[in-house]
């Protein structure tokens, strides 16, 4: 499921975009097989401490209910120890 977006209008927007057609039916095809691993990079574990701690903001206009309205993007990045276990 794309929260926000019907798989045909996403198929809409990739063909006025990128002059390529791909079906609603391929659009949630590719949804639903990614779905797994995206809850389960949602769901892990993070750690109690970050060395390092990057944060972003990006503003963009978006349209919504009909006006075009200025909305805050936040990218935050933590970076952590390298373990032995992760080397």
């Amino acid at each position: 499921m794309s929260k926000g977006m019907s798989t045909l209008a996403i198929s809409e927007f990739i063909h006025e975009m990128y002059a390529m057609e791909i079906s609603a039916t391929e659009i949630s095809r590719i949804t639903e097989s990614v779905l797994p691993a995206v809850n389960e990079w949602r769901s892990r574990p993070l750690k109690a401490v970050y060395p390092f701690v990057f944060l972003d903001c990006m503003h963009i206009k978006v349209r919504q209910n009909g006006t075009v309205e200025s909305s805050a993007i936040y990218n935050i990045l933590g970076v952590g120890k390298m373990d032995d276990a992760n080397a």
